[in-house]
């Protein structure tokens, strides 16, 4: 099943990549890391600047990979006020092009999504390239549960 942020009765905005992991409605998000982007994507800059840099440091330090058909699960903690600490997971994708992902990196994905067991997972449309709407035709059906943002 597809949700993204007009499928919910309340507003566009409850559904933001900060309300889905708050309410841990997903139990990963998913990040696009294309081969030749050297300048992050604002789902990247958004996600490193919440868990304090960690996946830039990641990146660089060679524990993921821009390769396509790379996944990498990358478990990433943050102070949350009333419980302390929470770690949230963060599934890196390598791409050729964002533009342009191809099935056969879609695929493999699909197959990392199923192997860890994700009930839901999230990403933005937008850094894959897509609209909202497009991402239905791009996830094989009876996967995880995708939540989509713009």
């Amino acid at each position: 099943m597809v949700r993204n942020e007009t499928d919910s009765p309340k507003s566009a905005a409850s559904h933001s990549l900060e309300s889905l992991m708050a309410t841990r409605r997903v139990d990963a998000w998913i990040l696009c890391l294309p081969e030749s982007d050297r300048e992050p994507d604002a789902t990247f800059l958004h996600l490193d600047w919440r868990f304090r840099g960690a996946i830039a440091r990641a990146l660089q330090a060679g524990a993921i990979s821009r390769e396509s058909g790379e996944v990498s699960l990358i478990p990433c903690t943050r102070p949350v006020s009333d419980s302390g600490r929470e770690t949230f997971r963060i599934l890196t994708l390598g791409v050729n092009d964002r533009r342009n992902v191809s099935t056969q990196e879609m695929a493999k994905l699909a197959k990392n999504v199923d192997g860890l067991g994700l009930k839901s997972i999230g990403f933005s449309a937008s850094d894959f390239g897509w609209s909202a709407s497009e991402a239905k035709r791009h996830f094989p059906k009876g996967r995880a549960e995708l939540w989509v943002t713009e």
